[in-house]
């Protein structure tokens, strides 16, 4: 551009450190707006997530809840009074979801004994559904009697059932 004057080399580096610090700016609010907005909607997708996981009969890893424990009837004489938890995954379902411990003894479920349920089959049935219906339990743990809220206090459906 003939007959401008763009300045000596200090007023050119002057420029170009205005640009730069502009830019920076620029960056900066941009970080700001990703970190106000995105990242929270990635936590909410997250979240939903693990409770559409939950809901449809899952653990956190996407395998079955009933594939995630292994239990034997408790019986009295011939009727059924629990189920007795003898083995659990690590990180799976039961243990996630319910805080459940080996030789823990399942009494109730959802407040209904398990001796209602009739069978070990029905009864199974039943805790393996639990999770889905966000449903309490009764167990037996070295002699005490607590109820375990869904997820051991873990889990994404407590806000749902109140706790």
């Amino acid at each position: 551009m003939a007959g401008y004057n763009w300045g000596g080399p200090l007023e050119t580096l002057m420029r170009v450190g205005m640009l730069l610090i502009s830019l920076l700016m620029v960056i900066g609010i941009m970080m700001m707006l990703y970190k106000t907005n995105v990242i929270p909607t990635v936590q909410v997708g997250q979240k939903a997530e693990g409770e559409a996981q939950q809901i449809s009969g899952h653990d956190p890893n996407g395998a079955p809840i009933y594939k995630s424990y292994k239990a034997e009837a408790v019986r009295r004489g011939n009727q059924l009074i629990g189920i007795d938890i003898t083995e659990l995954s690590p990180g799976g379902g039961m243990e996630s979801y319910y805080g459940l411990k080996v030789d823990d003894v399942v009494l109730q479920i959802a407040g209904t004994d398990v001796a209602t349920f009739g069978d070990y089959e029905s009864a199974k049935g039943q805790l393996d559904e639990a999770v889905q219906h966000v449903a309490p339990l009764l167990v037996n743990r070295e002699g005490n009697k607590i109820t375990l809220p869904v997820g051991g206090g873990k889990s994404n459906l407590d806000k749902l059932v109140g706790n």
